[in-house]
Order: C-alpha cells, then structure tokens, then sequence
C-alpha cells in the first residue's frame, strides 16, 4: 500500500520555529535529564531530581524576568492532589501494607490444588491488583508491588514473567475504573473543569 504523502515544507511554514536557540538548549538539556536517569544505578541518586532540576533550569532560561507569571500557570490542585498519591502509596509501602497484601495474597493461592497454583495465581494478582489501582495512583503502585510478586514467585515456585504481566494488564485495567486511579485522568478532569469554568 502506498505511504501517505507529508508536505514537510508546508509544515514548517504552518508551524515555524519561532526560537532556534532555545530549542537547542532544551534538547542539551532533555538529553542530559534522560542520560543522568539512566545512569542513576551508578551515581545513587533518585531520578526525579534530574527530573526536577532540569524543569527548573529551563524555566529560568525561558521566563528569567517573568517567573512568578508562569508558576502562576502551573495547575497546582493537580500538583499536589498527584504528589499527596504518591505521598500515600509510599506510606503504605513504609507501613508494610502491601507486603502484608502480598503475604495474604500468597497465602490464598496457596489453598488452591497443586496443580491449579499458577492460574489462580494469574487471576488472583489479576482481580486484586484491579481492584487496588482504581483507588491509588498506578505509578508507585506498581513500583512496590513488583517486591510482592516477587516474593510470591519464589515463594511458590512459580515463573516470574507471567505474573509481570499479569500486574502490568491488572493496572492498566483497574486504572480506567476511577478518576484517582490514573494521573492522566486526574489531568483531564482537572483541564475539563478549567476549561468548562470559562
């Protein structure tokens, strides 16, 4: 089949680029963000520091004058409504909830027959993991419940990867469920509102 034709100089002068320089100093910067993540194991640091850091950098080079006017645009119910989620999942990570999830979630595949172990393992991690990422933000969920089906995995001689999916498909299932569940959809009822409020 033929390929769709792309007028790339019509594009240019649809959306020209209004400040060369500046594009280049956020792609220097974009590849330096993503270049000290990928080196965290090696320096320790946490990754949104670099994350964080070069958001900064760029946003005095772009508003050095007018910074509290741009901070001003920054949808800070969202902000920290998305920080207070993460805040969350960690302080139950912290109080072991979700390790104690996990142990519970171990010890109800267990009761299950030998030789059913492992698809009651793939459905139970499938209904449990849905039903917690419609409440709490995906992201960090994940992040901690990796430890658990890791645990369970060795625990029950099971195999790893399939267990990996099956957390990966829960989540991205459960999400949808609730506002909360997913920070894209935090984001777009918080634009709706705004939008809809004008």
């Amino acid at each position: 089949s033929e390929g769709t034709e792309v007028d790339v100089e019509a594009l240019k002068r649809k959306y020209p680029i209004s400040d060369p320089e500046l594009l280049k100093v956020t792609m220097i910067i974009l590849v330096a963000v993503i270049t000290m993540m990928f080196l965290s194991p090696l320096h320790g640091l946490d990754s949104s520091w670099f994350a964080f850091g070069g958001a900064m950098v760029l946003l005095l080079l772009v508003y050095p004058k007018n910074i509290s006017g741009m901070m001003m645009r920054i949808d800070w119910d969202t902000f920290f409504y998305l920080a207070g989620l993460f805040v969350l999942v960690e302080a139950c990570n912290r109080m072991r909830l979700i390790n104690e999830m996990g142990v519970q979630l171990s010890n109800l595949i267990e009761m299950a027959p030998k030789e059913y172990t492992f698809p009651v393992a793939i459905m139970s991690i499938l209904w449990v993991v849905s039903v917690v990422s419609a409440f709490l933000d995906t992201i960090p969920l994940c992040i901690a419940l990796t430890k658990v089906i890791a645990v369970i995995a060795a625990r029950l001689h099971l195999p790893l990867p399939p267990l990996a999916w099956a957390l990966a498909f829960s989540a991205c299932l459960g999400q949808n469920a609730t506002i909360v569940g997913s920070a894209n959809n935090v984001v777009a009822v918080s634009l709706t509102e705004k939008y809809d409020s004008q």
